[in-house]
């Protein structure tokens, strides 16, 4: 019977041990409500790179997370969409860099922005570095309750002398804000 203590000390440990308080219970987060006929349920107006649904919002060419998923790099003509509710007194917000390694081959960069298709503000970038920048929004050029997209064309991207792979800039949030 000596061999056979040892092994019901343990089973009895390894039962007393497992016994535990149960992890505290929290709520659901709030659900964000579909506007009716939309399809676009997980569109907003603004959008942050590292948003657990940011995927949803990019349209052309815009690379996938980087690790940290804080920002993007675009290429030669980023293509966002939103869905906006109520398009008055709206500016359009982007958070963007110019990287200081593609700044070195193209030099100053103008960002062009068209929003449904219409040219609406240039964005010029005399130099690297992060910016945030706000544009007005033009009236009529918004669509209430529907999706829009924001096209923000760079006038020069920087192209591998290798590869031939293209970066534009580094994109960290874009959107419309009132």
């Amino acid at each position: 019977m000596r061999p056979f203590r040892p092994v019901l000390v343990s089973v009895l440990l390894v039962i007393l041990t497992a016994c535990g308080e149960a992890p505290e219970a929290y709520a659901p987060p709030p659900q964000r409500q579909a506007p009716e006929g939309s399809g676009y349920a997980y569109l907003g107006r603004y959008v942050h790179m590292n948003d657990i649904n940011a995927e949803a919002y990019l349209v052309h060419d815009v690379a996938p997370a980087v690790e940290s998923g804080a920002w993007r790099w675009t290429w030669r003509r980023p293509e966002l969409r939103f869905y906006l509710r109520e398009t008055a007194g709206l500016e359009f917000a982007l958070d963007f860099a110019i990287a200081d390694a593609t700044f070195r081959q193209t030099g100053p960069v103008t960002l062009t922005l068209f929003l449904n298709g219409q040219r609406f503000s240039e964005v010029r970038c005399p130099r690297p570095g992060a910016r945030q920048v706000r544009v007005p929004v033009p009236a009529g050029l918004a669509h209430a309750n529907a999706v829009n997209t924001v096209v923000i064309q760079p006038d020069k991207v920087w192209v591998s002398p290798t590869d031939g792979a293209v970066l534009g800039f580094i994109l960290s949030g874009a959107g419309f804000v009132p």
